[in-house]
């Protein structure tokens, strides 16, 4: 849609489909808000020509904007503003409780190299030793990311050349700038509340488009033998380790000693089924792992909460996983 040739009818569609993610989700509807402000400041960017020095006047970059984003930023945020003021959420509007949230977030808990971490206030010697296939699985839940994060600076200094740069391009570039902002840089503060993890897979749009542009460069620029051995690693190297990430295998992770399985086979369906029918004093919290104490508590079963690690043991577990929890669990 970055284009300067657009139709009514192209900006139509935007308005449509704007329209359409605001009505469905609002952390999709925030990072479409997020692209399209990234549009129109790359649209002041080359307005103020800090790109066509030394350049002729035909030469310089084109100053109009693709679409009309100043109108089509107004007319989202204020549609996202309606919005979210209407839709309830704990008992308030969502836009009140978030804002109240993130500022909260801010003033209490909000520093520098203040990770969000659950492990940060638990002391070294309680924690268990981590294993090989830990680390490995740890590696590889990144090193596709990495991958296309290298191709993807490759593809940003490529772009923000003179001679390449334009109004799509430097859009993808600025877009990814601030959405790996969003992603690394506000949780390094300890402010989770744009909910990091969700944004993956929107940054790897722009990063794609980005990455490409410096694959292609790279290809262009250096030694063919170089060349077809790089891309060689490259096409093993990525769909595996993207393959066998734990956020591309949650149903059916490759290492099931090591990553966690959010799908649940047909024994523990049947045993929440059998807790809900017989397990008696529904009110005390009994202690499982996570996540199956998510689906037990969402079916109402049974009050559950995760199981913490003290001092090498599971907190609360004693006492509450009997023989009578194990004959119900098996179905007795």
């Amino acid at each position: 849609m970055l284009r300067i040739d657009y139709k009514p009818r192209d900006f139509g569609l935007v308005v449509f489909f704007s329209v359409a993610v605001i009505l469905t989700h609002q952390i999709s509807a925030f990072i479409m808000l997020v692209f399209t402000g990234s549009g129109l400041l790359a649209y002041f960017g080359l307005s103020l020509g800090i790109f066509d020095i030394g350049r002729a006047s035909w030469e310089r970059s084109s100053t109009r904007e693709s679409v009309n984003l100043t109108g089509l930023l107004v007319f989202d945020l204020g549609l996202i503003t309606f919005m979210w003021s209407l839709t309830p959420y704990q008992g308030g509007s969502f836009l009140t409780t978030i804002l109240n949230y993130f500022v909260n977030t801010v003033r209490d808990t909000a520093g520098a190299g203040n990770l969000a971490s659950s492990s940060q206030n638990i002391p070294p010697s309680a924690m268990p030793q981590q294993t090989l296939m830990q680390s490995i699985v740890e590696y590889l839940d990144v090193l596709g990311f990495l991958l296309l994060l290298l191709l993807t600076i490759v593809g940003c200094l490529y772009i923000i050349r003179q001679e390449n740069i334009s109004h799509a391009t430097f859009t993808c570039v600025i877009a990814t700038v601030i959405m790996l902002a969003f992603v690394f840089g506000f949780p390094m503060f300890g402010i989770r509340t744009f909910v990091p993890g969700r944004w993956y897979p929107f940054v790897g749009a722009p990063m794609a488009v980005v990455g490409a542009i410096g694959l292609s460069y790279l290809v262009k620029n250096t030694q063919p033998s170089v060349m077809v051995i790089v891309l060689l690693l490259f096409v093993v190297v990525f769909p595996a380790s993207s393959i066998l990430a734990s956020e591309s295998t949650q149903d059916q992770p490759a290492f099931a000693d090591t990553q966690t399985r959010y799908s649940y086979t047909e024994a523990e369906l049947a045993a929440v089924d059998t807790i809900r029918t017989y397990a008696e004093n529904k009110s005390t919290n009994w202690v499982t792992d996570h996540p199956y104490a998510t689906v037990l508590t969402r079916t109402q079963a049974h009050n559950m909460e995760p199981g913490a690690i003290q001092n090498g043991q599971v907190a609360g577990w004693a006492g509450i996983y009997d023989m009578k929890t194990e004959q119900l669990l098996r179905g007795w």
